[in-house]
C-alpha cells in the first residue's frame, strides 16, 4: 500500500534534538542501581513482583548487565531470582547444526531446476520423441512439420 502524506512543513535543529533526547531509550533507575550492587561482586537476591515470571526478569537483568560490559549468573529461586557477576563469560553450548555436521533443521531448500540432462533422460524414460526437422531450400533454415 503507498505511503500517504497530507503536508509536511520545515523542522528546526533544536526540536529534532529535543525528539531525539525523548525517544532515547531511558534505563529503569533500580535496574542500574541493582546492576551497581551486582559488580561488587555479592550475589544479590531480586523478588519477583505479582505478575513477573522469574524467566523474563533473569532475561533483563542478563541483557542489561551485557550491554554494560559484564557478565552475570543467574538462578532461580521461590518467589526470587538470584544473581551474580562472574569473570567469565558462560561458555555456550554447541548448537545441533555443529553437532550433526550435513543435517539442516527447518524447511529443506527449494530445488533448482534441472539440468538439460537431466530432462532428456526423463523424456528418454517416457518415450517422448523429438519431432523430426524437415529442412527447406531457404538458406538451410529449419522448420518443424
Amino acid at each position: 500500500m503507498p505511503v500517504k502524506i497530507g503536508t509536511f512543513g520545515p523542522l528546526s535543529e533544536a526540536e529534532f534534538t529535543e525528539l531525539q533526547r525523548q525517544k532515547a531509550r531511558k534505563t529503569d533507575p533500580a535496574m542500574a542501581d541493582l546492576l551497581a550492587e551486582i559488580a561488587t561482586g555479592q550475589p544479590v537476591r531480586v523478588p519477583l513482583v505479582e505478575g513477573q515470571s522469574a524467566r523474563g526478569l533473569r532475561t533483563a537483568i542478563s541483557r542489561a548487565a551485557t550491554n554494560r560490559g559484564m557478565s552475570v549468573e543467574s538462578v532461580e529461586g521461590d518467589g526470587f531470582v538470584a544473581v551474580r557477576k562472574v569473570d567469565e563469560p558462560r561458555a555456550r553450548k554447541p548448537t545441533q547444526q555443529t553437532a550433526e555436521l550435513g543435517k539442516r533443521r527447518g524447511r529443506p531448500r527449494k530445488r533448482q531446476d534441472p539440468s538439460l540432462d537431466e530432462v532428456l533422460a526423463a523424456a528418454d524414460n517416457e518415450r517422448i520423441v523429438p519431432e523430426p526437422v524437415i529442412e527447406t531450400e531457404e538458406r538451410g533454415r529449419q522448420r518443424p512439420t
